[in-house]
């Protein structure tokens, strides 16, 4: 099995060329790394304990917060509530991301309806709490490897600084994933392909994502051609993966690599965290320096790299956000933005023109 880049940011901090270098090639080959990140570990335990004790209480806890009373698509979310690529995951997750203001109901463009506040458990305020802090760490790293994604780019520290003004538009999940005891049947008997699936496989629609993930496994990267497991290594690690958003920023230089989770005999935790652009942002390719080598075989991104169909990855940061969202939740899509519609390719329109009769 195919094993992946495993990096420090200390090295960034100390010896940045050398870790510029090892980047780049992890990006260019694979856009999927683990990275020892160097957040404090009272910070990562304090989340992860928060986490697990949200999904650990009762249903009417959780549903006080359900997801389908938030425009914004924010909120707590069953088991199966949640859809990749027509499929339903089999998961149960809190969905968070910046605060702003809501925005009134037909705003336009329907990015900016995306904005809105978040739901927090009133009986359990700690979680905001140790969420908050977690992810202002996460924030700085992000930028940091952001940064570090520039020089191995050979490029500018800040060549990509305007996709994130006025203010990233952040994402994070708290997702618990129920145990799947077909799971532990299809290990014993080395039907690995029979596996059920807890997500299906996607490319994220950010710049890049960082997961926490527990012990549990089940999380696989395609790359080189193949399924690659992506062990856990404890929470002093994230796994790194880039979003759409870098592959359209590079030319393709950078990979939006797809990725699964299969399903586990053991109950799994994970907690993704999205450093995305600002909403408002327009992605354009970067004019990278010729010195800057292909090293990729150009048939693999053809013939061997797995896509999913009808998959526009849209340059209008919002608008590809809104893409995914929309695909993966119809119900709150259909139920708050009744006047938008989803066509084949992703792009998010109205259902007809605003100054023209229905």
């Amino acid at each position: 099995m195919r094993r992946l880049p495993v990096l420090d940011l200390a090295l960034w901090r100390s010896a940045p060329a050398n870790f510029a270098s090892q980047l780049r090639h992890a990006c260019h080959h694979h856009g999927f790394f683990q990275l020892r990140h160097r957040v404090p570990s009272g910070v990562v335990e304090r989340a992860v304990a928060e986490a697990r004790e949200f999904f650990a209480r009762g249903a009417e806890h959780k549903r006080a917060i359900d997801y389908s009373q938030s425009p914004a698509f924010r909120g707590y979310m069953a088991v199966g509530v949640e859809n990749t690529a027509g499929r339903c995951d089999h998961r149960e997750q809190l969905e968070i991301a910046a605060e702003g203001a809501p925005p009134p109901p037909a705003a336009w463009p329907p990015y900016t309806r995306l904005r809105g506040p978040n739901q927090w458990p009133a009986s359990q305020p700690g979680l905001r709490v140790a969420i908050d802090d977690y992810t202002g760490h996460m924030l700085r790293m992000s930028a940091e490897v952001t940064c570090a994604l520039c020089a191995a780019l050979r490029l500018p520290s800040r060549a990509v600084e305007p996709y994130f003004s006025p203010a990233p538009h952040w994402q994070l999940k708290l997702a618990a994933y129920p145990p799947a005891p077909a799971a532990a049947a299809a290990g014993r008997e080395g039907g690995a392909g029979e596996r059920p699936v807890g997500v299906g496989a996607h490319t994220d629609s950010g710049w890049l994502t960082a997961l926490l993930q527990d012990e549990a496994g089940g999380l696989q990267a395609f790359t080189q051609g193949e399924w690659a497991d992506v062990p856990p290594l404890g929470l002093e690690y994230v796994v790194m993966n880039l979003g759409e958003v870098a592959e359209v920023a590079s030319g393709g230089y950078l990979l939006a690599t797809p990725h699964r989770v299969l399903a586990t005999a053991a109950p799994r935790l994970s907690v993704p965290f999205f450093y995305n652009p600002a909403l408002e942002a327009v992605v354009e390719p970067l004019p990278l320096p010729a010195e800057l080598c292909w090293e990729r075989d150009a048939a693999y991104d053809a013939e061997r790299h797995w896509r999913r169909p009808s998959n526009a990855m849209l340059r209008q940061y919002g608008a590809n956000a809104l893409k995914s969202l929309a695909r993966s939740h119809p119900a709150v899509f259909a139920a708050h933005h009744p006047d938008l519609q989803v066509d084949e390719g992703g792009l998010v329109t109205a259902k007809c023109s605003p100054w023209l009769p229905a």
